[in-house]
């Protein structure tokens, strides 16, 4: 696989995932906007001359832990900062790594592009109704996506490490009523 550095082929190929050129217009109309949805994804050139599209936006923190208010809730720690974090925005990443012996590569685009596809991650009887199924992932290809991923979750791990460390009196532990 072969990561695409280029910027006017990245855009190129990005702006077939919009209607209408939105990607090119929106670079007329707000280059800043525009450079962060350009960063927010990679590209990946298969040997099979697939581009596979990966989203890497960076998930949000919350500074607001909500547990059962019928039971102790626990104490504001930075293990437990991570931990609820990975759990509410970091499954984003965390959901390729664990399955990703059951990825394979599909076509959100309705068809209309062939080349373009994604990653999805899924139990094989799914793939059986997905219309827009291509093919399974190959072993170098998991191999590959999840080295990504790793890198991902850590500097995630490392942005929430540092956002606990600045913002811990802001950070807080609350109570809410689960199974009222």
């Amino acid at each position: 696989m072969k990561k695409i550095e280029n910027l006017e082929e990245k855009k190129y190929i990005l702006n077939k995932t919009y209607y209408n050129d939105y990607l090119l217009k929106l670079e007329q109309k707000d280059n800043k906007h525009f450079q962060e949805l350009i960063n927010d994804y990679i590209i990946f050139k298969t040997n099979d001359n697939l581009y596979i599209i990966l989203n890497i936006s960076k998930p949000g923190i919350e500074k607001t832990l909500w547990f059962d208010d019928e039971q102790p809730i626990p104490e504001k720690t930075e293990e437990l900062f991570i931990q609820e974090n990975m759990k509410l925005n970091g499954s984003k990443y965390t959901r390729y790594n664990e399955d990703i012996e059951n990825a394979y590569l599909y076509n959100p685009y309705n068809g209309a592009n062939d080349n373009l596809v994604t990653v999805a991650c899924s139990y094989k009887s799914d793939k059986i109704s997905n219309l827009t199924y291509i093919r399974d992932l190959t072993a170098d290809e998991k191999i590959f996506i999840k080295s990504i991923i790793d890198i991902l979750i850590d500097e995630y791990i490392e942005r929430l490490k540092r956002y606990y460390k600045r913002y811990n009196k802001n950070i807080n532990c609350l109570g809410y009523w689960v199974n009222r």
